[in-house]
This record gives C-alpha cells, sequence and structure tokens, in this order.
C-alpha cells in the first residue's frame, strides 16, 4: 500500500521507499516473532537482544568509519581506492575488536582453518 501512495509522488524510488518501509514496520518485527513463537516454540527476547547489538555495532562501525574518512578527497579513482581500504581496514578492527571472544567468531575460525588444512592433503 505504501508503494501505490509514494509511487505517486516520487516514482520508481517510491516504490522501493514503500517496499522497504512496509517490511521494516510490518514483515521485520512480526517475522522473528511469529518464528520463535510458533515455530520454535521459544521466547524471541533472545534473538532480539542479539539483533539488537548488531545493529548497534553496525551503526558505530558505519559512523566511525565515515567520520574517520570524511575528509580525505575522493576526486579520482586512486583516492576513492584509498578511502575504501581505509573503510575496510576501520570496520574490519572494529568487528574483530567486538567480536574476537564471541562463539560465533570462533567457530568461523575453526571452520576457516579446518577448509585449508583439508585443502593442503
Amino acid at each position: 500500500m505504501l508503494s501505490i501512495i509514494f509511487v505517486d509522488r516520487f516514482g520508481v524510488t517510491g516504490v522501493f521507499a514503500g517496499t522497504l518501509a512496509s517490511t521494516m514496520l510490518i514483515a521485520f518485527p512480526l517475522e522473528p516473532y511469529m518464528l520463535f513463537r510458533h515455530g520454535f516454540n521459544l521466547s524471541p527476547a533472545g534473538f532480539l537482544k542479539t539483533y539488537t547489538g548488531y545493529v548497534l555495532v553496525s551503526t558505530v562501525v558505519c559512523a566511525l568509519s565515515y567520520f574517520c574518512t570524511a575528509g580525505m578527497p575522493s576526486e579520482n579513482i586512486f583516492e576513492i581506492a584509498v578511502r575504501g581500504i581505509c573503510v575496510l581496514l576501520i570496520s574490519s578492527a572494529v568487528l574483530i575488536c567486538m567480536y574476537f571472544r564471541t562463539e560465533e567468531l570462533s567457530a568461523l575460525r575453526k571452520l576457516i582453518f579446518r577448509s585449508k588444512a583439508v585443502s593442503r592433503t
């Protein structure tokens, strides 16, 4: 419905904005609740807490990357590449610091190193 309202005012961009808005306002909050409550027979509180943490960390990473590279020039392809590498390094460093001791990163490290060991044999 939002897409129909927005298409008159914004055109094709309005369709995308309406789809995004309806997904974020209706489907996003409802789907995890229905899945956890009726599919897994669990409370969705743990999922929502974890997901909120991910959103906060992502927001911090984006803000930090933006403010650290805002003053960098980006007038040619080399400067854009340097800026991109800086954003990659900043975001990687923050994410590794935030998740270094989590079970998820530990499992990922084991999976990566196990697959490298298998490929060498």
